[in-house]
């Protein structure tokens, strides 16, 4: 009986063991479970990345999946190489057009996940309804939609990257100067362009949510700003620009971009941008000239952020390839090109 009874309980622990072997198969192998603080109610979430692997600048990871683990919401996580044959049907499924991207099922969805955000709480689903992209019965969540720190995404539309020489560095910024957004990048900018060089740059004029000018002087102001940058001005003439725009014209540079982190843009009119102008060293006939062209510069601008998919000002975009706000341009130059300042930054840093 003693025998038969030890039998048991070694047949008892064998069978227990087997099925945590299975269970650790179905949810551990290809189902990675992200740590979470406490239990919730509702079945894991499953949650696809597309990563760019390869890409040495790119955001490794999409900051939306920090935000769900911080949120408490339990995920099954997997992460698929662009270049694998399971990332390039996706992609060529769901029209991905930049990397990294989350995918998840709208039918996976619980009306009790919720997404935690500076002390707020809001549905999941209703997150996902505004800042992804709602494609089939899938949500396609991008980067920048949940992060515009320093991060920077690759751009995979072949569309974009037709019109790109590959050997010429190319850094086009899309940008509504009256936006508080980009009044206060402003002065980054101007330091890049001095920095870098202001041939490498391109401006793109948009219309930001955070700006309230009539669209008819923003198509006047997209006209200036363009026909100055034709005569190679463009950074003097946002000098004055933002100088004229934030009441700063007999401050010092110091306090000029002190003033600039908290500019209330006040009214402007076309004869202030006459004014600029007349301060600048321009060929008078050829830039009168370009202004003929009023509104052509508007609407191209509007078409190129559409095809970099650009929603939030001011954004930046290096070789039609790389995604990126501001604040990662410098970062980005020295990863992609060897210019004068990135040899002479590498070459303090190794003699430090």
């Amino acid at each position: 009986m003693k025998l038969n009874a030890t039998a048991k309980i070694i047949f008892f622990f064998v069978a227990l063991f087997a099925l945590a072997l299975l269970v650790f198969h179905y949810a551990g192998i290809e189902r990675i479970t992200i740590n979470r603080t406490q239990e919730t109610k509702f079945f894991p979430l499953n949650v696809v990345e597309i990563v760019a692997e390869d890409c040495r600048i790119c955001q490794r990871h999409n900051v939306f999946l920090s935000l769900l683990n911080k949120s408490n919401i339990k995920i099954y996580f997997q992460e698929v190489s662009y270049k694998s044959e399971r990332g390039k049907q996706l992609i060529e499924l769901l029209n991905i057009t930049e990397l990294p991207a989350v995918i998840i099922e709208e039918n996976e969805l619980d009306d009790n996940m919720y997404i935690y955000r500076s002390g707020k709480a809001y549905p999941l689903r209703w997150i996902l309804d505004n800042y992804a992209l709602h494609r089939e019965t899938f949500y396609i969540v991008y980067p920048k939609e949940f992060d515009r720190s320093a991060s920077v995404s690759l751009l995979i539309d072949e569309n974009a990257l037709q019109d790109c020489d590959a050997n010429t560095l190319r850094i086009d910024i899309f940008a509504d100067p009256f936006a508080e957004s980009t009044i206060r990048s402003a002065a980054l900018l101007l330091g890049l362009q001095k920095k870098f060089g202001k041939n490498y740059f391109d401006y793109y004029f948009v219309a930001a949510t955070d700006s309230n000018v009539p669209v008819e002087m923003r198509r006047t102001a997209a006209s200036f700003w363009h026909c100055a940058a034709e005569q190679y001005k463009l950074p003097e003439f946002q000098l004055f620009f933002y100088a004229v725009l934030c009441d700063a014209l007999d401050k010092n540079y110091d306090e000029f971009k002190q003033i600039l982190k908290s500019c209330q843009a006040k009214r402007f009119s076309t004869n202030d941008l006459y004014a600029i102008t007349n301060t600048l060293d321009l060929n008078n006939q050829q830039f009168f000239d370009c202004l003929y062209e009023k509104g052509k510069f508007f609407s191209k601008s509007k078409k190129k952020a559409e095809l970099f998919h650009i929603k939030f000002f001011p954004m930046a975009v290096i070789n039609c390839k790389y995604k990126m706000p501001i604040a990662a341009i410098d970062r980005a130059i020295c990863s992609i090109a060897s210019l004068p300042p990135c040899r002479a930054a590498k070459e303090n840093k190794s003699n430090v």
